[in-house]
């Protein structure tokens, strides 16, 4: 059974999210709100911990929502455009993804120069959430790799490695949603599998596989 929803990192995230809204970063205001909706969608967040969530899912959509680009993108995707609904968690989190996609879909085909330029900037990511990790700031980090998949087309073992840095640093549960994602883009999954696997022990508690 895999590891309940943690209300502490949606509160984190959405937090973050809203600063980045305020600061005009509305792709990394979309990605932290997606990371945010994420725990709740995995369940095990009740009481006064998800009506809190709630709230502050709820703020933040309407917000979003004001944007005008994020607002023709979703009335694109559906009518009703970027809403919030109890219940339809899952629903809001893959037209958040959808959002994200389309962004991505109209950047210009890649020059050479602009590969370089996206591989430097996600190995930078990459390299600064372990160096967050090894001060414990383990929020900041995990928020460097959700912004280091914005910059993700097809180096399948971006997940596999930040998955192990988490796994590493001792946060399992924050290790499992990379190692997941790495499953399913990853042709040479096996590895993903096993790391996955000995992070999922270790969220419950329980011994390495053998």
């Amino acid at each position: 059974m895999a590891p309940k929803g943690d209300a502490r990192q949606a509160r984190e995230y959405l937090a973050r999210a809203k600063a980045y809204f305020h600061r005009h970063d509305v792709p990394r205001a979309l990605a932290a709100t997606a990371a945010g909706v994420q725990p709740i969608v995995d369940g095990g967040i009740v009481g006064r911990d998800l009506a809190e969530l709630h709230g502050a899912l709820r703020e933040m959509v309407q917000m979003l929502s004001r944007d005008e680009d994020v607002k023709a993108r979703a009335t694109a995707i559906s009518p009703r455009g970027l809403t919030f609904e109890k219940g339809a968690e899952k629903q809001l989190l893959a037209m958040l993804a959808r959002i994200l996609r389309s962004m991505r879909d109209e950047q210009e085909q890649e020059t050479y120069e602009q590969a370089i330029a996206r591989k430097q900037q996600l190995d930078k990511l990459l390299l600064h959430g372990r160096r967050l990790l090894e001060h414990k700031k383990v929020a900041e980090a995990d928020e460097a790799f959700t912004e280091a998949t914005g910059f993700y087309r097809n180096e399948h073992r971006l997940f596999l490695l930040m998955g192990k840095a988490m796994l590493e640093a001792g946060e399992p549960k924050r290790a499992l949603r990379h190692l997941r994602k790495g499953m399913e883009v990853d042709p040479d999954k096996e590895q993903a599998r096993r790391v996955h696997d000995t992070a999922l022990a270790r969220s419950k508690g329980e011994p390495d596989p053998a």
